[in-house]
């Protein structure tokens, strides 16, 4: 796979979870974890085929356990 592939699906990943977590979470915030992720995997993968699917994964968890983070902090 190219970069030019990978770098558009996953922004078609990112964009994905900017869209399904709109109403909780600032779209730059999506960006930004998303972001961070890609890099870290685009450093360390010897196949690039999986990193669009694992960055949607681990950007998706880190959200939803900033939301179980925020829900502890306000009990």
């Amino acid at each position: 796979m190219n970069q030019a592939t990978l770098d558009r699906q996953v922004g078609q990943a990112l964009e994905g979870l900017r869209r399904a977590f709109a109403d909780r979470h600032e779209a730059s915030e999506v960006s930004a974890i998303g972001e961070a992720c890609y890099e870290t995997l685009r450093a360390r993968a010897r196949i690039p085929d999986f990193i669009p699917v694992l960055v949607y994964r681990y950007t998706r968890e880190e959200l939803i356990q900033a939301e179980r983070e925020e829900l502890h902090r306000a009990v």
